[in-house]
Order: structure tokens, then C-alpha cells, then sequence
């Protein structure tokens, strides 16, 4: 079997230098890897560094910076593996990381997704990662909840169903994807990307899977409560859910979830862990970028029976 690992990079390059180590030491496997990366014109001297360091790395470099999506799309296009790995340039994944994605796989045929146990830094700090004996990970996963977002939670250390990939870290079989499907819908620039390809891996009648064993920690940067700068960012991964859940239900589905999906915007926004002087101003900020998006129903109705007539 061949895994091809994928990963998106833009001034990455201290990041880097802790992922690709971590790749190239998963010497447990007995499949064959190849890694491509695709380079949306860092300035930090990321490409020179793995030109330089990583040589068994392909990279694929590019003019401008085409956003997670397109790249992660390009990467895959290039790939020839039977099992598409996606890591984020900023984590890093533990001894038999893709043995153990592998594993769920051969175990259960139906399985076309398995996510994996991503270790945060509110968990636990990159040290005590690295201190971790290889079977004393805690268990932790992104699943969704009934506004459809993603949520991090504390699970049980053993594999399990699951109805979501984190765009993070996870593990596709190349095979579920219908015909010349892409990998993510390139209608999306970033965000959101992870959840429509977990919802059409699904309604394609395949099955996700949670596994324990396939650890790696996420050094992303822990953001501390919700300022007014994050505003833009937050409108713009809400309009891609409602794009995202209008597209893969039917008219009647997502009609019935819409009145969650709106109160999702709500529970999202103060569920942040502001202080309690904050938290009337995130509630009334929350409404308010409620209303867009309750006056565009008949948009986002539009769009969920486009979808469903055109399949």
C-alpha cells in the first residue's frame, strides 16, 4: 500500500522543522510514503530549507498564495498513493502515527476517512508530548455538534465511529472519491473545507472512523477570548458552513436543521472562553451576525435544492 502525505505551507519554516522529522522517523511502517508539499510563496526561506534539509520531499511551488484548499487540491492532483495522509504544517505526529491510520483501514473495509488523536496546547505543551510513552497518549477528537461546528472533546481510548475529518490531520482512501471529485470544493478559499469533505464521503455511503492510536499534536497558536478583529474571519467560516450543510442536505433536511445551524452562530461565538464582563457584548454580537444569515434562507434553500437537482 502506498500513503501519500499531503501538506499546505506558507512561512512554515519553524514548523517544519519539527514536522518532517517526525515524518521521516516513522521507520514502523511497511508501506511506502511519499510526501509532497505545496508552498504558497513563503518569504521565510521554508522551500530553501527543505530543498536543503528534506530532499525526499516533493515540492511543488507556487506564484502566489492560492489558500489551503487550492493547495491541498494540487497536492492531491500529484499524488499517486492509495491513502492520502493531510497533515497542517504545524503539527506533529508521533512514532507509528500512520501504522495505526493504516490499521483502521485493513480493519474495517467500509471505513473511507479516519480521523485522528490531535494533541492541543491547552491539553498538554509540546514537552510533555514528547515526553509521552507511546501507548500513554490521552484521547482527545473534533466532532460535530448540532450547529455544525466542530468540537474538541475528550473521548474514549479506544476506536469509534465517528462523523467528521479534521482538515488538521486525517487519513482518505483515494478510492471513495466519485470520478474526477476534487478533494476539497474548490469554491472554498480556507475553512469549512474539512466538514463538506466528511459530509460527501458519507452521503457516498462510506464510513468514518476514530482512531486513539494515531497521535500528533497541533502547535497552533492558542488564541486568548473573541476581539472585534476576528469578526471578519468568523463571518466568513459561518458562511461557509451554511454553503457547506445547504449543499449536502435536501431542501427538507436542511430546512428542518436550519433553526440550529442559526443558533449554532450563538453557541459558537460564546462558547469562547470570554470573561463574564464579555459575554452580553459576544451575545449581542452573535445576533447580530445571526441576521445576515437568517434574511439568506431563501439563499441557502437555493443552493440545497440546486445541489440535490443537479445529483
Amino acid at each position: 500500500m502506498k500513503i501519500s502525505i499531503l501538506i499546505v505551507t506558507f512561512n512554515g519554516i519553524n514548523h517544519l522543522k519539527a514536522l518532517l522529522p517526525s515524518i521521516k522517523s516513522q521507520d514502523d511502517t511497511k508501506c511506502q510514503v511519499e510526501t509532497i508539499m505545496v508552498d504558497n510563496r513563503s518569504t521565510d526561506g521554508s522551500v530553501e530549507y527543505v530543498e536543503k534539509e528534506h530532499p525526499w520531499v516533493d515540492i511543488v511551488k507556487q506564484k502566489k498564495n492560492l489558500g489551503f484548499v487550492k493547495g491541498c487540491n494540487i497536492a492531491f492532483e500529484k499524488s499517486t498513493g492509495d491513502i492520502i495522509t493531510l497533515l497542517n504544517q504545524d503539527t506533529i505526529i508521533k512514532e507509528g502515527f500512520i501504522t495505526a491510520g493504516v490499521k483502521a483501514f485493513e480493519e474495517v473495509d467500509s471505513v473511507v476517512g479516519v480521523n485522528c488523536n490531535m494533541i492541543m496546547p491547552w491539553v498538554m505543551t509540546l514537552d510533555e508530548f514528547h515526553s509521552l510513552p507511546k501507548e500513554g497518549a490521552p484521547c482527545f477528537e473534533y466532532r460535530l455538534n448540532k450547529g455544525g461546528y466542530a468540537e474538541y472533546l475528550k473521548v474514549e481510548n479506544k476506536p469509534a465511529e465517528t462523523d467528521f475529518l479534521s482538515g488538521g490531520a486525517c487519513f482518505i482512501r483515494r478510492n471513495a472519491l466519485v470520478g474526477e471529485e476534487p478533494l476539497f470544493d474548490a469554491n472554498l478559499f480556507a475553512y469549512a473545507e474539512d466538514l463538506d469533505l466528511s459530509l460527501r464521503l458519507t452521503k457516498n455511503g462510506g464510513r468514518l472512523r476514530y482512531e486513539p492510536k494515531a497521535v500528533l499534536y497541533h502547535n497552533q497558536t492558542v488564541k486568548k477570548g473573541f476581539s472585534t478583529a476576528d469578526v471578519g474571519k468568523f463571518l466568513t467560516i459561518t458562511k461557509n458552513r451554511f454553503y457547506v450543510l445547504a449543499k449536502n442536505s435536501g431542501p427538507l433536511e436542511f430546512t428542518l436543521n436550519f433553526p440550529r445551524y442559526l443558533f449554532g452562530i450563538t453557541a459558537k461565538t460564546t462558547s469562547l472562553g470570554l470573561p463574564p464582563s464579555r459575554l452580553v457584548p459576544a451575545l449581542l454580537v452573535s445576533v447580530a451576525l445571526s441576521l445576515p444569515f437568517l434574511v439568506s434562507y431563501p439563499y441557502w434553500l437555493w443552493v440545497s435544492f440546486s445541489d440535490s437537482s443537479g445529483n
